[in-house]
């Protein structure tokens, strides 16, 4: 028991002073781990953009879903929006979604995003308007991309 004790005690106070080290060079200046902390810096900055262009998106998307905007009109502001202020977005998109051209591939995502059940009732849509957005899409892109 005693034993247990004094190792438990001796694990802790090696964690306190090794993690005492690392603030103590960092105060300093000195990074022991360079790499983690440029990663860090990157991973900051993309949360920032996605956190920036979250809203605008959703603002967008409502604009669609209660029939204010068309899909090609969304399409083009999500593409500008994007490319402003979240460009991996683009990126992501170009790779998961099928189609010729970031916009075809934009308003795929997006009816395929209005076809799937929203978890939170956010931008949920009725039965005629996502017929709607899917005659649009068609005649948008037509056969080059098929509807999601």
């Amino acid at each position: 028991m005693r034993l247990m004790l004094t190792l438990s005690l001796s694990a802790a106070s090696l964690i306190l002073l090794i993690g005492g080290s690392v603030e103590l060079a960092d105060a300093s200046g000195f990074c022991l781990f360079p790499d983690l902390r440029q990663r860090d810096e990157v991973l900051t900055r993309l949360r920032g953009q996605r956190d920036d262009f979250e809203p605008r998106l959703a603002a967008i998307i409502d604009e669609v879903a209660a029939g204010r905007s068309s899909l090609r009109h969304a399409a083009e502001a999500i593409e500008r929006c994007a490319a402003a202020h979240h460009p991996t977005f683009l990126e992501h998109l170009d790779v998961i979604e099928k189609g010729d051209g970031i916009h075809a591939k934009i308003a795929s995502n997006l009816l395929r995003n209005f076809k799937r059940p929203s978890e939170n009732g956010a931008s949920a849509i009725d039965a005629q308007r996502l017929e709607q957005l899917t005659r649009e899409f068609s005649a948008l892109f037509g056969l080059q991309t098929a509807a999601p």
